[in-house]
């Protein structure tokens, strides 16, 4: 939270479920208890707290400019009931929507799934001091980089990604488009 909130620039691949930025409660508790492993509810309750206390940041007097491109994909995987998936996409759209957030959606016809990406963050700072991270989730814990080789190579990535993505009124037409197939 702490890099989150010194951020000057945010950019932001998921390719398995929609970030935990743009999540509503009930998506973000049906993420955690989806997991192999889930957490006690206590643990889980705690989780959705600090995902949703994060997303403050979306509207902080502070506000960094945000680029999220999420795979198709990502939309599409039923997490509890057509309800619960129809609202998460209908907020993603509406957040989408925000002056400082951009949101792609990497069609599932895109070349970049052929060498699969795992999710990761690239965040930059306004200070020259702070150089730029990428963070990474894995199973058992994060890994936060700043090798310059390694942050071009993600940046890189992410340049790719967002080429290859739809445009964002493209975008929100497919969010749109998918929660309404739900009902």
């Amino acid at each position: 939270m702490g890099f989150e909130a010194e951020a000057l620039t945010f950019g932001d691949f998921q390719p398995l479920y929609i970030p935990g930025l743009l999540q509503t409660e009930d998506y973000a508790r049906a993420v955690l208890q989806a997991s192999p492993t889930p957490g006690t509810p206590e643990e889980i309750d705690r989780e959705v707290a600090v995902r949703l206390e994060r997303q403050g940041i979306l509207t902080a007097d502070h506000q960094p400019e945000f680029w999220f491109v999420i795979s198709e994909a990502a939309l599409r995987v039923r997490l509890g009931d057509d309800n619960l998936m129809r609202t998460e996409l209908r907020h993603l759209a509406e957040v989408a929507r925000q002056p400082n957030v951009t949101v792609q959606i990497l069609p599932a016809t895109a070349t970049a799934h052929v060498n699969p990406v795992t999710g990761f963050r690239i965040l930059s700072f306004a200070d020259p001091k702070d150089p730029t991270i990428v963070y990474v989730e894995h199973l058992t814990g994060a890994l936060f980089l700043e090798r310059d080789d390694e942050v071009r190579r993600y940046r890189l990535v992410f340049d790719h990604l967002q080429a290859e993505a739809l445009g964002k009124g493209a975008s929100l037409d497919l969010i749109r488009h998918i929660a309404d197939e739900m009902g």
